[in-house]
């Protein structure tokens, strides 16, 4: 069974992926990138949906949006290759920063042990 500083480290490195994302959706602005269409676009929508993966942790399928959030992480780090804004390195880096941190907190959380189920009453 989990102690509870195990269950506290996984909120805390939630909370870590949280503010990456929110720092996602605010790149374009901040760092001077939002007249690039693809690369705005693409900040925007990998920050929407690691968001929208991090606060469902909170269901009881943890697990499987964690997973999820290790792919999308890989994908924000991939972006810039994959859509072809490399050479705006702005865009680029925060893209590989961020993707590459949602990614290693994600599966750290991972190998942590699960917390036990809520207790049910009758």
């Amino acid at each position: 069974m989990p102690n509870h500083s195990d269950v506290d480290k996984a909120s805390r490195y939630d909370g870590v992926v949280l503010i990456l994302a929110l720092l996602l959706i605010a790149a374009p602005w901040f760092l001077g990138y939002s007249d690039d269409d693809r690369a705005m676009a693409s900040s925007l929508v990998a920050g929407v949906a690691i968001f929208a993966c991090v606060t469902s942790t909170l269901s009881e399928f943890t697990r499987a949006f964690r997973e999820v959030d290790v792919g999308l992480g890989l994908l924000t780090a991939a972006a810039p290759l994959l859509l072809g804004f490399g050479a705006d390195h702005r865009a680029a880096i925060a893209h590989l920063v961020i993707g590459g941190l949602v990614t290693l907190i994600s599966a750290g959380e991972l190998l942590l042990p699960a917390p036990p189920p809520p207790h049910v009453s009758t």
